[in-house]
């Protein structure tokens, strides 16, 4: 009997050693994933860096009614809604023998709140599906009062890196 009650206490020890290690585990990974959802949010957004150049107009057409995150000198990006994209035709017969008459020709417009209002000059544009890049734009009047209006226009060639 003594030896079998020696028995019993061993591997109660060894019980209360394991329980012990598996609630400390327990509470360091819950722990751990009640910090994680915090510093996931928190942490800035990393998108990857691509030059204008390589975005194509029919990709930037695709994605009208989307939001840009505009950046200028502050953390806090404006939101920029891409509201159209327009292909401008070469119609007038001059136009299809100049120097350009083979670049890419469009127009982009963004609308946003009135605040924070963006001046015309090169701003960082980032968008989630096609990556952070700069881009010039110009306020423009608009139809809604309440909203700031901007506008890209661009006139280059066409280069077959283009996605």
């Amino acid at each position: 009997m003594p030896l079998r009650g020696l028995k019993c206490k061993v591997l109660i020890i060894v019980i209360m050693t394991n329980r012990r290690g598996f609630l400390m585990g327990c509470s360091t990974l819950a722990l751990a994933a009640g910090f994680t959802p915090t510093s996931l949010l928190s942490a800035p957004r990393t998108s990857r860096n691509v030059s204008l150049d390589e975005v194509s107009f029919a990709t930037l057409a695709s994605e009208i009614g989307t939001e840009f995150a505009v950046f200028k000198d502050s953390a806090t990006p404006a939101i920029l809604k891409l509201v159209e994209a327009e292909l401008t035709p070469a119609t007038h017969p001059l136009a299809r023998q100049g120097q350009d008459a083979n670049n890419e020709k469009f127009s982009l417009m963004f609308c946003g709140r009135k605040q924070p209002a963006l001046t015309q000059d090169t701003h960082v544009f980032e968008h989630s599906s096609i990556g952070r890049f700069e881009m010039f734009i110009v306020p423009v009047g608009g139809k809604d009062s309440n909203r700031n209006y901007y506008q890209a226009i661009f006139n280059r060639p066409v280069c077959a890196t283009l996605t």
